[in-house]
């Protein structure tokens, strides 16, 4: 139901401002018609086309195997052992090696629904994802960790259709997938920054 909820929950704020994670951060450039709703948005560790690819030849630089099995295993058949599997395997890309542990053990503390999160592998690969709408003249932050293997900074920044004057790239060093985690007050300040451009009546917290 993510495409009949997405618009009508939007609207129902007076100047949302929107701001996604990885699928969160990717979801909404399937509407083209939020250029006429939001006051501002902020993508965090996403992408803006097919991201599994490049993930794949992006993890090779640091010296990462490949999770083609685990992630074909689980997307093809879901199930809760599948996806533990699944999930094992992209901690590896979600983490730098400095953080691995702690980011393993945060997982851990969060429940996880697996079928939601396969419905939108399989629906990126049905859709050839890619983004249809890019904002023309709404404020935009991407932020990308740049040790984030799974969702790969250089996915927007080698994208030229985001090469926009409303559109800052911000890519934060030894960051991976969550990059809350390593560089929290450098995140904080990204966005604070860019809440407060917005307008003195818009707060994120």
């Amino acid at each position: 139901v993510w495409f009949d909820l997405f618009i009508p929950t939007i609207k129902q704020f007076e100047n949302p401002v929107l701001v996604g994670h990885s699928f969160g951060g990717m979801f909404p450039f399937l509407f083209p018609e939020l250029e006429n709703i939001l006051r501002g948005f902020v993508i965090l560790n996403s992408a803006p086309t097919l991201w599994f690819e490049a993930a794949k030849i992006y993890a090779k630089q640091f010296h990462l195997p490949d999770i083609s099995s685990e992630m074909d295993a689980y997307i093809n058949h879901p199930t809760k052992d599948t996806f533990k599997v699944a999930l094992e395997a992209l901690s590896l890309y979600f983490f730098p090696p400095a953080t691995l542990a702690k980011g393993r053990a945060l997982l851990d503390e969060v429940t996880l629904q697996f079928l939601p999160a396969v419905w939108w592998q399989q629906k990126a690969i049905e859709l050839n994802f890619s983004a249809k709408w890019i904002p023309q003249s709404i404020p935009t932050l991407i932020i990308s960790g740049v040790a984030d293997c799974i969702c790969p900074y250089t996915l927007f920044q080698n994208d030229k259709r985001f090469d926009r004057s409303n559109i800052r790239q911000q890519n934060i060093q030894d960051a991976g997938h969550f990059s809350w985690v390593e560089k929290p007050e450098e995140v904080r300040e990204l966005i604070h920054q860019f809440a407060n451009s917005l307008s003195d009546n818009v707060s994120l917290t």
